[in-house]
């Protein structure tokens, strides 16, 4: 079972205290610098709206290539505003369309 951390912050001070769901206080009574689940520092979790089979596909085949959707999202942005030495992430292979005969 995993545990669940809350933070108490005292009404006057604004000071947090990290507590568990039994709100027992941690001993090490640590402050948390930043919430839980929050990009780092000088990152951003920015929203795209796509196909919701495009995102499914595109992590289907990161995970073939033994990488991440956000490692080849990255990677193309960097090639597309032109960092030096950036290159393009691998694309799949391609399935050739059949076309009918005529």
């Amino acid at each position: 079972m995993s545990s669940v951390f809350l933070v108490w912050v005292h009404p006057n001070t604004g000071v947090g205290t990290p507590v568990n769901s039994a709100n027992q206080v941690y001993p090490h009574r640590a402050i948390l610098k930043s919430m839980p689940n929050q990009p780092a520092e000088g990152q951003i979790s920015p929203k795209v709206r796509m196909p919701r089979e495009l995102w499914k596909d595109a992590g289907q085949v990161a995970a073939a290539q033994g990488t991440d959707r956000g490692t080849i999202i990255k990677a193309f942005l960097r090639w597309y505003i032109g960092e030096l030495d950036a290159q393009l992430p691998t694309p799949a292979t391609r399935a050739t369309k059949e076309t009918p005969d005529a």
